[in-house]
């Protein structure tokens, strides 16, 4: 039996009302404006509308005029819409949400580099004096981030659903979820807070927080001016932390503009402070030596709070911290120094935060020690929280020896820190520097190539050591330099890799 005109009429129209209700051949297509998001995804196609309506639904999108700032990279990175679906959504878009008109304004003076900041939703809040940085990205509301740094507060009520005390002039801190972004925003406006933060639930991915509502000339008098930012979950426990410990260190969201080659920070104020608030390395001073104190360079961990100025240095016992400790009440508000292997790291810095130790300081396994930064995997940084400096084998055991003489002595070793930026790139450069020329021969080889990479290398070394002499960076550089070219380094680098293989300890 044929098909009549009839059924293929009604077989195309229902295909149209699926696929593509937007098209022109479609006589029901919507004409008045939409009145709910779901209209806007209807005008989509119905498979479309049921892809993604939860997701608007879940981020807050209430309202279709919000809908009017959404861009092609929003739509990407928030609902992984592809390019055709972005190219139809925005078409209805365009036809089905009224443009908000805008009262024009007279022009001013702008700092190029400040207008391109205050476009970027991507970046970092950091912290003074702490190693760690948290992603963030800045709401679709709001005003510019501020161009300096602020004390930390956390909410009164967890949720910031209610106007907080004590907020005035900070960063208010604020966990996602129990009400509308916009009506924790208020909340903290009223409360006087500076930067609204709110920390995301477990380890999802960040999005721009939505307003929940239009953004038309009628209710723009009522909408928040405060900045607000969606902070990546493993801030939070740092950012506990640094309240109870250092309640008046200061904090600064720092935008980054990013692409393929990575991320950079765009205005000059923001290179400044972060700066200043630096601390992936540095020196510590250790007293009670014979003949004065003991000066030791430290990496920092690229997690942890803030790294404070003075403290009093303890021995973990068991040293290597892989066991329960004894004497843990003993620990508390300490630098406690452990040696490195024999267990994960991160058992060890659980286990010694678990002692309310301040601060830990871990001495290396190598010999000689070339350091490097300590990190961890993203569920480990959730319970991370303690800073850790790492410092060389050859330094760390006489510290070591220093810190049990006082103690059999009935006193703590005392210590001061000075955080420095410049430790940790030279270390770097040192890094480099052995990586790529601990085999190159002295330009007695049969290229001219291979002569001319082994005088990069004694210009390298050259320069390095103008700047590590009398460091422990000196140790670690002289030690390979004196077999430089001799071939020692194969049999070293072989009996490195069997120990490597064979070797239990330290994941890091």
């Amino acid at each position: 039996m044929k098909p009549s005109l009839l059924n293929v009429l009604a077989l195309l129209t229902l295909t149209l009302l699926l696929v593509d209700p937007a098209s022109s051949l479609w006589p029901f297509r919507r004409k008045k404006p939409a009145e709910t998001v779901k209209h806007v995804l209807d005008d989509c196609g119905i498979l479309f509308s049921r892809k993604y309506l939860s997701k608007f639904n879940e981020q807050g999108y209430d309202d279709p005029r919000i809908l009017r700032k959404l861009k092609k990279l929003d739509l990407e990175i928030n609902f992984s819409m592809k390019e055709k679906e972005i190219e139809k959504f925005l078409k209805s878009v365009a036809r089905l949400v009224p443009e908000v008109k805008k009262t024009k304004e007279k022009k001013k003076k702008v700092d190029k580099l400040l207008e391109r900041r205050n476009e970027l939703t991507f970046g970092r809040l950091i912290v003074e004096g702490a190693p760690a940085n948290y992603q963030y990205i800045k709401a679709s509301f709001g005003g510019d981030l501020p161009l300096r740094s602020y004390e930390i507060q956390f909410s009164d009520n967890d949720y910031g659903c209610s106007k907080s005390t004590s907020a005035e002039g900070r960063i208010l801190v604020v966990l996602r979820g129990k009400c509308t972004y916009l009506e924790k925003a208020k909340a903290a406006e009223s409360s006087g807070a500076a930067v609204l933060i709110v920390i995301n639930e477990d380890n999802g991915d960040l999005f721009q927080l939505p307003a929940g509502r239009g953004d038309d000339a009628e209710d723009s008098a009522s909408m928040p001016t405060i900045s607000v930012v969606l902070v990546q979950h493993n801030a939070m426990a740092a950012l506990k932390e640094i309240e109870n410990f250092d309640p008046f260190a200061r904090a600064m969201l720092i935008p980054q503009d990013c692409n393929d080659d990575g991320c950079m920070t765009v205005h000059p104020t923001d290179f400044d402070i972060m700066s200043q608030f630096d601390s992936s390395g540095g020196k510590m001073f250790v007293s009670g030596a014979e003949g004065g104190e003991l000066v030791a360079e430290f990496l920092s961990s690229s997690f942890g709070i803030t790294i404070p100025d003075e403290a009093q240095l303890t021995l973990a016992n068991p040293i290597d911290a892989c066991s329960d400790l004894t004497d843990g009440e003993f620990l508390k508000e300490q630098a406690v120094l452990v040696r490195r292997g024999g267990c994960q790291f991160y058992e060890k810095v659980r286990r010694l935060q678990t002692t309310g130790a301040r601060m830990v300081v871990m001495v290396d396994n190598e010999v000689p020690s070339v350091l490097d930064r300590i990190g961890a995997t993203t569920e480990q940084l959730n319970d991370l929280y303690l800073p850790v400096l790492m410092i060389t084998n050859e330094i760390g055991g006489s510290i070591e020896r220093v810190v049990r003489d006082k103690e059999e002595e009935g006193v703590s070793a005392s210590m001061s820190i000075l955080k420095s930026r410049q430790v940790g790139v030279l270390w770097e450069e040192l890094r480099n520097f052995l990586s790529s020329c601990m085999g190159e021969s002295k330009g007695e080889g049969e290229g001219e190539e291979e002569g001319e990479n082994a005088e990069d290398c004694r210009r390298d070394y050259e320069r390095i050591a103008r700047t590590a002499k009398e460091t422990e960076r000196w140790q670690g550089l002289s030690s390979y330099m004196e077999k430089w070219g001799t071939g020692e380094e194969e049999e070293k680098d072989e009996e490195k890799k069997v120990e490597t293989e064979n070797y239990d300890g330290d994941e890091l």
